[in-house]
């Protein structure tokens, strides 16, 4: 485990699971066949592993903003659509988010030691992905959902 963290390769429990069923077959066997739920009972022995090893769960973040800049940025947005916007009724003004659904990540969570770095030697971010576009408003009584056929590749 330590030698694939020193790597900043990413480190998870299928990958733990997978490393078993190329060098540990007999065992891997031996060990799922005395249990009732094989795999609920072999992610909790790689997370109790990794646990005795001082690894614990990292999830990467990143904000390219302050949340006082967002909330500043938020406010302004909102005075003005309201000031250009307020005559208009309710039931006119509808909501469109658009969000972007991705195929082929790089797993959200991995296992790192405690102290040590969560860097990863992998810098791609997506490889596959489509936008689907949510619109709701005052009167609308469910939710429309389009899907927009963007698909593109970043490879």
């Amino acid at each position: 485990m330590k030698d694939v963290r020193r790597e900043e390769h990413i480190l998870t429990s299928m990958y733990m699971i997978t490393f078993m069923k190329l060098h540990y077959k007999d065992w891997l066997r031996t060990y799922t066949e005395a249990k009732p739920y094989p795999y609920k009972s072999l992610l909790r022995l790689c997370q109790g592993f990794a646990k005795r090893y001082n690894f614990s769960q990292r999830v990467p973040t990143h904000t390219k903003l302050a949340e006082l800049e967002m909330t500043r940025i938020r406010d302004e947005f909102s005075a003005t659509f309201w000031s250009k916007y307020n005559e208009r009724p309710l039931a006119d003004i509808l909501n469109a988010d658009e969000t972007a659904v991705y195929y082929d990540m790089p797993p959200g969570k991995f296992w790192a030691e405690i102290g040590k770095s969560a860097k990863v030697d992998v810098s791609q971010k997506h490889s596959d992905r489509n936008t689907a576009l949510l619109t709701c408003g005052r009167e609308i009584k469910r939710l429309l959902l389009t899907a927009l056929t963007s698909t593109y590749c970043t490879r």
